[in-house]
């Protein structure tokens, strides 16, 4: 008996599972306070929900928790001082990402990977008091953890008995990670244990954001690699029109925030919502991903997010494809893009110039740099007036874009404007004001200039961004900007209700243009007589919207079915109920391969 208590009292005083139970009851913090900030996204969910998706969250903390235990406790071999050292600076570290976490996907509603590294730019001019005062709350946890680590390091006990210690820790490593099955645990497991509503709350951090270096661009078994990609135009029998085409894509600009929110929530856009009488509007429409780096890939190229990694930053991407900087080429025309931004900001000018681009006009090319927001580039009125004016000079017929930048974070607006805009919910609220205001400016130059007449507007967002409504924080919801094609004096005013998506703004081009070309893309003219579809990838789930009915699965399994027409806030799951599933999953596995075969193609 007392050999038995003796080996018991060495294995709980062991260094391994102290720094296991350090590492372990860290990941639980963090977790706590992720449910604690993000409450809002999962407040609908039922209890016994929640107690699933927090048992599975145990068990993949486990998994980084010993990993991590065994790396540090074979640096307490060679030294203890060491040891302790480092065990902080990993807390730290870890303590970190998952804070920084817990405001990403406040935001972007999709929790942390790799793609977040490319969207760092070295070049922004955003202070750190600025993070400091936004984030205070972040930061003051942080410290708070740092300190604890410290003090929870420092006294930290160690013993002789080290390599039982490994194996008692490999066996319950192995326990985590592979349960009692043949398959192992990863992220994306969760699928068969959890509510989908609750599987970004499920995710580890750290764990997620490992897989998602070690997995990019991963393409999912379930594809049918016989599905072909039917060209969405046929050789025109007419002449080609020479119109001109801008496409303005404003940062931000959720659908929540406009005119075409549903009338559920106020509207801080007075000027886009009055163009929507004299335009083209989309009443269904989405962006193809959660961030800017997202939206240039599938505008221009026809190329949704569909992987845990950006599409720009993949070796894929410097393929020459279908583009628009090259598909309107043969017919005389110039290609151009602006953003205010640093140049080489978020990869943009790399991508586009490999896929043919004429002209890039960045940071380096605005002439006063006294317009400069202090922050990312140059505020968004002074930035239009110049895009404006540059057209001017530009060889017509023109494809040109610009990309607005101030309803960025930390949402800068010039002194002069202060007071002129309502504060609106969150400061987003008050940027888009001040982006609308800048639009408005911008409007009232061009409609003066003698090529307005002949020229077609796309006017759109590259993403939403904080939500307040629980209807645009679904797995669709999130999706949703407005897009408007306005063209007073070619296009008369029109409703178009189907889905459409940033995918379908090419073969949209192509259709205006009648020029005489088989297209081979993803997407479809929004005037086409085709049912619209989107799809996306969140968070190891693959999901179509078709009408108002969104549909999801994982790599394995189905997930959801929300019927959005008479659930808006998708709180009821079809999935059991519906004799749907399997026609909406044959959707999705057309839709996805479709897309595979697009981006794996020799020839696209």
């Amino acid at each position: 008996m007392n050999k038995k208590r003796q080996f018991i009292r060495e294995v709980t005083s062991s260094l391994i599972l102290n720094q296991l139970w350090i590492f372990f009851l860290l990941f639980v913090v963090l977790r706590s306070i992720f449910f604690i900030v993000n409450f809002q996204q999962f407040e609908s969910t039922e209890i016994r929900d929640l107690f699933l998706s927090a048992l599975y969250g145990l068990r993949l903390d486990i998994i980084p928790s010993a990993y991590l235990a065994i790396i540090t406790t074979a640096i307490a071999i060679v030294s203890k001082f060491a040891q302790r050292v480092i065990t902080t600076i990993l807390g730290v570290f870890i303590s970190l990402l998952h804070v920084i976490d817990v405001y990403y996907f406040e935001f972007l509603k999709e929790r942390l990977s790799i793609g977040f590294i490319h969207l760092l730019d070295p070049n922004s001019n955003i202070s750190l008091s600025t993070y400091l005062f936004d984030y205070w709350f972040g930061f003051a946890l942080l410290l708070l953890i740092g300190i604890v680590l410290v003090w929870v390091v420092g006294k930290t006990k160690n013993s002789n008995n080290r390599w039982r210690s490994f194996l008692i820790i490999s066996l319950v490593l192995i326990i985590a990670a592979r349960g009692f099955g043949y398959k192992p645990a990863k992220s994306s497991s969760v699928a068969d244990y959890v509510n989908p509503k609750l599987y970004q709350l499920t995710y580890n951090t750290s764990l997620f954001f490992a897989e998602s270096v070690l997995n990019p661009i991963e393409q999912p078994d379930f594809i049918d690699p016989t599905i072909s990609i039917k060209p969405t135009k046929q050789s025109s029998d007419g002449t080609p029109k020479s119109y001109n085409y801008v496409i303005i894509i404003l940062e931000s600009f959720g659908k929540e925030y406009t005119g075409l929110n549903r009338g559920f929530a106020e509207s801080y856009t007075h000027f886009l919502n009055s163009l929507m009488s004299e335009s083209v509007v989309c009443h269904n429409a989405y962006a193809n991903g959660l961030k800017s780096v997202d939206a240039i890939p599938a505008i221009y190229s026809g190329i949704a997010r569909l992987s845990d990694k950006a599409f720009i930053h993949s070796p894929k991407s410097q393929k020459k494809r279908i583009a628009l900087t090259n598909i309107l080429k043969p017919y005389n025309y110039t290609t151009h893009f602006f953003h205010g931004a640093n140049n080489e900001s978020m990869g943009f000018r790399s991508y586009l110039m490999s896929q043919g681009l004429d002209h890039y006009y960045g940071l380096n090319e605005y002439p006063k740099t006294e317009h400069h927001d202090g922050h990312w580039g140059i505020y968004d009125e002074e930035y239009f007036q110049y895009f404006a004016s540059c057209l001017d000079t530009v060889s017509k017929p023109f494809l040109s874009a610009v990309f607005s930048l101030s309803s960025h974070h930390p949402y800068p607006i010039p002194q002069r404007h202060k007071s002129k805009f309502t504060s609106g919910k969150i400061p987003l609220h008050k940027s888009i004001q001040y982006t609308d205001y800048a639009l408005e400016q911008f409007f009232k130059t061009v409609r003066l200039k003698p090529w307005f007449d002949n020229t077609i507007f796309f006017i759109t967002a590259d993403h939403s961004a904080k939500n307040m409504l629980h209807a645009y924080r679904t797995p669709a919801g999130k999706y949703e900007v407005p897009l408007l094609i306005y063209a007073p004096k070619i296009l008369p005013p029109a409703n178009i209700r189907k889905t459409v998506s940033h995918i379908d703004i090419l073969p949209t081009i192509a259709d205006l243009s009648n020029i005489p070309l088989e297209l081979k893309c993803t997407g479809k003219s929004v005037f086409s007589n085709d049912d619209g579809v989107v799809c996306h990838y969140d968070n190891q789930v693959f999901h179509i919207t078709k009408g108002l009915m969104n549909y999801g699965r994982t790599k394995t399994k189905p997930a959801f079915l929300f019927d959005r027409n008479n659930d808006i806030n998708c709180l009821n799951n079809l999935l059991d109920v519906s004799k749907n599933e399997t026609h909406y999953d044959s959707l999705l596995v057309h839709e996805v391969s479709k897309h595979f075969t697009y981006l794996n193609s020799e020839h696209p």
